[in-house]
């Protein structure tokens, strides 16, 4: 086995240690980044669509693709009385027509009488 002088031995070494601390911070916020998530009910169906009227953020971000950025814009938006239709979604910064598709399904949209 090759032996290193002791100067390299330590850099090696501190490196290893800063590796493994990062990657625990990184798993860190990524478990929390989960917990904020609001989970519907299984088998709740209709009901656990987002209302498109919810000011919470939290609701928001459990749209597939929806981050904590874009939960608050969405939320700000349905606040206002913004988000009506499927299309009304595209007027919030950040949401194009592939993630307002992918909205269609995740929000409970009201069909007029």
């Amino acid at each position: 086995m090759k032996r290193f002088p002791a100067g390299q031995q330590r850099r090696a070494m501190h490196s290893a240690v800063a590796v493994a601390v990062l990657s625990v911070l990184a798993i860190g916020e990524l478990i929390a980044a989960r917990h904020d998530r609001v989970v519907p009910p299984r088998g709740a169906g209709s009901l656990a669509r987002i209302n498109p009227g919810s000011p919470d953020p939290a609701m928001w971000r459990w749209a597939p693709g929806v981050g904590p950025v874009l939960a608050g814009r969405l939320a700000s938006a349905a606040g206002a009385g913004l988000i009506h239709a499927p299309g009304d979604v595209q007027r919030v910064p950040g949401i194009g027509p592939i993630m307002a598709e992918r909205l269609r399904g995740c929000v409970r949209w009201e069909t007029p009488p």
